[in-house]
């Protein structure tokens, strides 16, 4: 079965080779207990360690059932271990933070066994050798005698042919050296034993056979004629299962449970700043998203023919506190008011392109508007009390307005709108987007053009200049009820001939009259309804204040067409005062960003073969605006995930001391596995599956950390800016970032890991933890 011719084998250390074995030539049965004895030093250990493949031999040949070792590869030898060999060695050598049963079913997992057959054999193994009772304790809490049972079990587990015995009984006192040695006879019935001791009194009285070394050499051989029985050599390849090596990873991190939670502490601060700062990213991205969903109606595509195109923004109004006063039927006045120009592209608006506009699949659209950039005035027709010189009190009607020459204070002021003024279509596709994006607090919605419509914030806040429109004194964070503003009426002048006059090329305002605004003169519109964008919208169709209807709208310019100051072409700015009707801005309000897109390539279509002065060109300011403030977002949160990255690189080279530290730790436990038949890669793999653990640990603490971080971190910027929702972590995004760490952690725990996997077994062996 096993025969070993001319056996040699030298070390070199610093340059000087030391021959340990000399010429050992030895012949080993199928079963019976051999012993070898010897002084120490005298190469016991080496031999044993040779015939079970831990250490290699410079000379000879090994022969096991006649065949020859010598053109044995690395995993030949893991093999041949797995199968033929049981070890058991002076320090029991058991792994601490495993129990006794998965200690003694190492092998068999090594084997491919699958884990109820393993319990079962093991199991098995453990109560022949009588300790079934102890199955789950750890060996800490074991005798030694018991622990050597252990190792004898676990030595047994895979039936081999070959134990290997290296001072069995050298820790022992002399009861439990009987109970081992007692064991190890009985097996031997069975299975050939050679047993490594210096206790002579045991040899001599257990063994079958003595063999006695000396400097390297067999010194005496009471049984050197030995009838070989030939048997073929059956190979079962070994391999680790990956659940195996996560096991034996995660029981080894959970008995250091205050290291393990500090290191994944540590190496999770690297994720938790890049999740941080990625939240924000993409918290400021979602942000920009929806409101660009929301804006969509309030921001049309538009062509101009205007070079300057007028844009009015009003935002930001909140009565004292800030607080959304859904359930309050009043109006706060606010004085907060922003306006700005803006460049449009230049366009000549010509009546094909009217034509072509109409093609527009009305189905992506809530609408289309024409702008004549017309202008004309309105106002409320209120009461004042006047003494005449007799001193009588009478009550006569005087006009409130605005932007014509000093007049008498007396007699008010004439307020005057500029396109693009806010305006209501009664469709059914408007009504339903305004009732989508507006909460309806009173009245109802215009029914016909003599009707307007109250637009207020979210706050229920109005802006203090449309308190002008209605003729009413106020100040700042004064109330309204909203009876005191639903049905409010007011006047429109419709013949501008009463308000001006031409001299020369420039327009003048007359004197008012008294029949500015009479019946013949004016037209009277009340507010219908008070709406207020909803709560979950930034931004909507209709902006705060009032807005007209359509119909009223167009009244109003066809009166204005019929003046006599619209006829006098020499004046300037006609349009200014609603007296010119040619289309200098079309407003396309896209249904969804699908629908802009569509209507963007329509007018790329269009423009196709045409040259500059002829083709479209479309203003889309929120594009302009989303994409400007996307760009300084994405620098600004790759700067900060840059800055965030440079803790991941301490992460890595924490992991990497702190997988160092552990195969220092688990040198023993590594030269137990190699002993058992546990290949390079599977060590390997142990390691790699501990750094996996680490990093897939830290990985999710980070990210737990993270996400109430994110909502603190949004918490404050709501509270320092207003918007919500600023910080948000998609979670697929944390899978990344878990995927993240436990990439780094594989990486740099590698070198450590590879250091193990390339650990001599025999040293490994000596190694005391």
């Amino acid at each position: 079965m096993l025969e070993l011719k001319h056996i040699g084998k030298s070390y070199i250390v610093d340059d000087t080779e030391t021959e340990v074995l000399h010429d050992i030539s030895l012949t080993f049965g199928t079963t019976g207990l051999v012993s070898i004895l010897g002084p120490s030093g005298s190469g016991k250990t080496t031999l044993l360690n040779i015939i079970g493949g831990l250490d290699k031999f410079n000379n000879g040949d090994l022969l096991i059932n006649g065949v020859s070792t010598k053109t044995w590869k690395e995993h030949d030898w893991d093999y041949y271990r797995n199968n033929s060999i049981g070890f058991v060695f002076q320090g029991y050598s058991l792994i601490p933070h495993l129990n006794v049963v998965e200690n003694v079913k190492l092998g068999l997992t090594l084997s491919g066994y699958d884990e109820i057959t393993s319990e079962k054999k093991s199991k098995d193994a453990l109560d022949k050798v009588g300790l079934i009772k102890h199955i789950y304790k750890r060996p800490s809490l074991l005798s030694g005698g018991e622990c050597q049972r252990v190792a004898i079990a676990r030595a047994l587990i895979n039936d081999p042919e070959i134990i290997l015995a290296d001072e069995p009984t050298g820790a022992l006192d002399s009861k439990n050296s009987i109970l081992v040695m007692n064991l190890l006879k009985e097996i031997s019935k069975d299975h050939l034993i050679i047993m490594v001791t210096h206790n002579q009194d045991l040899a001599y009285q257990y063994s079958d056979r003595i063999i006695t070394v000396g400097d390297g050499k067999v010194i005496d051989d009471n049984m050197p004629d030995v009838e070989l029985e030939a048997k073929p050599i059956v190979v079962k390849k070994t391999k680790m299962a990956y659940s195996e090596a996560i096991k034996l990873s995660f029981k080894n991190l959970a008995t250091k449970k205050i290291r393990t939670f500090l290191t994944c502490l540590a190496c999770s601060i690297g994720i938790i700043g890049v999740a941080v700062a990625s939240s924000i990213s993409f918290g400021i991205t979602k942000y920009l998203q929806d409101y660009e969903n929301d804006a969509i109606s309030n921001y049309p595509l538009k062509i101009s023919s205007l070079q300057n195109d007028y844009i009015e923004i009003i935002q930001g109004m909140r009565p004292s506190g800030g607080s959304y006063l859904t359930d309050k039927q009043k109006v706060f006045v606010d004085s907060f008011y922003q306006k700005y120009y803006s460049i449009a592209a230049s366009n000549t608006i010509t009546p094909y392109l009217l034509e072509e506009i109409e093609k527009i699949d009305k189905k992506s659209v809530y609408g289309i508007t024409y702008g004549t950039g017309y202008g004309f005035s309105t106002s409320l027709i209120e009461e004042y009390e006047v003494k005449d010189k007799s001193g009588n009190t009478s009550k006569k009607q005087y006009t409130v307005y605005d932007y014509v020459n000093n007049v008498d204070e007396n007699l008010g002021k004439v307020y005057s709108f500029f396109s693009p003024l806010h305006v209501y279509d009664n469709t059914n596709s408007f009504n339903k987007l305004i009732l989508e994006e507006y909460d309806l607090l009173q009245g109802h919605l215009p029914k016909n053009m003599n009707e307007a419509i109250l637009v207020v914030d979210s706050n229920n806040c109005l802006p203090d200049i449309d308190l002008q429109v209605f003729g009413m004194s106020y100040q700042p964070n004064d109330e309204y009820s909203f009876d005191d503003l639903l049905n409010k009426k007011f006047k429109f002048a419709t013949n501008v001939d009463e308000l001006y006059h031409v001299d020369g090329k420039s327009i003048i305002a007359n004197d008012i009259s008294n029949t500015v605004f009479d019946e013949t003169n004016s037209i009277q519109v009340k507010v219908s309804c008070i709406l207020r964008l909803k709560r979950d919208k930034s931004t909507g169709l209709l902006g705060t204040g009032l807005t007209l209807t359509n119909d009223l709208t167009k009244f109003l310019i066809d009166k204005n067409m019929k003046s006599n100051l619209a006829k006098n072409k020499s004046a300037n700015d006609l349009k200014l005062y609603g007296c010119a009707d040619d289309i200098v801005t079309v407003n396309i309000y896209p249904k969804t960003k699908e629908d802009k897109e569509y209507i963007k390539k329509f007018f790329d279509d269009y423009n196709e073969g045409r040259i500059d002065a002829d083709s479209v060109r479309l203003s889309d300011q929120l594009d302009l605006m989303i994409s400007t403030v996307a760009n300084l977002t994405t620098s600004i949160s790759q700067g900060l995930i840059a800055l965030t990255s440079v803790t991941l690189i301490v992460s890595a080279i924490m992991i990497g001391i702190i997988t160092y530290v552990s195969v220092v730790e688990r040198t023993k436990e590594i030269g137990i596995l190699r002993s058992l038949g546990a290949k390079r890669t599977d060590i390997l793999r142990v390691f790699v599956m501990e750094t996996t653990i680490i990093g897939l640990l830290s990985g999710l603490m980070g990210i737990c950390i993270a996400y109430p971080a994110t909502f603190f971190l949004s918490a404050i910027i709501k509270n320092v800016s207003g918007a919500s929702n600023l910080s948000y972590l998609p979670y697929w995004v944390s899978i990344i970032l878990i995927g993240l760490s436990i990439a780094i952690s594989i990486i740099s725990g590698l070198i450590p890991s590879l250091k193990a996997a390339s650990m001599d077994p025999v040293e490994a062996l000596k190694h005391e933890s």
